[in-house]
Parts: structure tokens; sequence; C-alpha cells
């Protein structure tokens, strides 16, 4: 009788190798965003050196460290655009390095339309540093599921020489509104 050719690796089946395959895939993707998010590919970008926290009305919530900062003040901390009303709870204005500065936002986004959910990145948030778009340097990414509310953070890093900020929210090619922001002087 002929012995059974089943009895071989695995590795020499189609199925085999592709499982094999997306697990290497998968683990190596896993290790990259790892690694990124504790700042092994940001060795260059020096680490933020003063804050200062304050709310949404520019009043400030936490001490300044070191040099300092400035407060920050939003026309609006709460408006819809589209499907999503956001709420913006606090902001932080760092000095990231000796001519950029970092804005942190943390917000509610809140559906108050699709019912099947909606999908937010970093295509919803944009930073104009005298209407200049930036993306975001870190963002919030989920659904935020119907008449439910997901809270997090974006942070934009730009130019401390900016005259002029403005965020612009909603889906970038679809609705989207901006809210002009006022920085009360960065201090070196």
């Amino acid at each position: 009788m002929q012995a059974d050719d089943r009895s071989g690796s695995w590795w020499k089946t189609l199925p085999g190798v592709l499982t094999a395959t997306a697990a290497v895939v998968t683990a190596t993707t896993g290790l990259i965003v790892a690694l990124h998010q504790i700042g092994v590919f940001d060795s260059n970008d020096p680490a933020p050196a003063q804050a200062v926290s304050s709310t949404p009305s520019g009043a400030p919530t936490g001490a300044q460290s070191t040099g300092s900062a400035s407060a920050v003040r939003l026309a609006e901390t709460e408006l819809r655009v589209g499907p999503i009303r956001y709420s913006i709870l606090d902001t932080q204005l760092e000095r990231y390095s000796e001519s950029m500065l970092m804005l942190r936002l943390s917000m509610r986004f809140t559906n108050v339309e699709i019912e099947w959910g909606v999908a937010i990145g970093p295509t919803y948030f944009r930073l104009f540093a005298d209407d200049v778009p930036l993306e975001p340097r870190e963002t919030y990414i989920g659904v935020v599921s119907y008449q439910s509310a997901q809270q997090g953070d974006v942070v934009f890093t730009f130019p401390a020489a900016t005259r002029s900020l403005a965020l612009q929210l909603g889906e970038l090619g679809k609705d989207v509104r901006r809210i002009p922001i006022q920085l009360d002087g960065v201090d070196d």
C-alpha cells in the first residue's frame, strides 16, 4: 500500500502557508505599533519641556512648570458638525521644542444621527496654523455608536511663531466647521 501523503508538514499546504504569512504580518504590525507608541520612531523629536492646562474658556486648571506657556481660548467649546456633537472638555498647551508648540484637546464625541455608528479618525481633525492645514500628531480613533459618546485626545504640533489658529472639525470632504483659537501669549 501507498503511504498517506497527509502526514507531511503543514508548510507544504497553501492554507498553511497563508496562515503562517498572516501570523507574521500581524505580529510585525503589532510590534511596529507598540514601538511607535513608546516613541522609538520619534527619537529625533524633543520631549515637551513645559506645560499649562486650561479649561476651554481659558481659565488655568493646572500649575505652570519652568518657563511658561499660555492659556488657550476657543470661540466655541461645543458644536455639532454632521452626525457628531463635539465637546471640548479641556485644553493643554506645551512647548514641544524651541520652535514648536503642542496643543492637546480632550474631547467628547457624541453620535446624534447615524444609527449604525460613526467611525472617527484622523480625517475628522485639522489645525490651521496661519491658514496652513496640519494633521493631528495623535488622535482618537474609534467607532461611536448611535446615541452614545466616546472621549479621547487630539494632539497637534505647530510653529511657535504662528499668528492665527483655527480648529477644523468634521470629516474632510464633507461637512466641516472651524473654531478660532486664541493663545494668550507664549513666553520663552
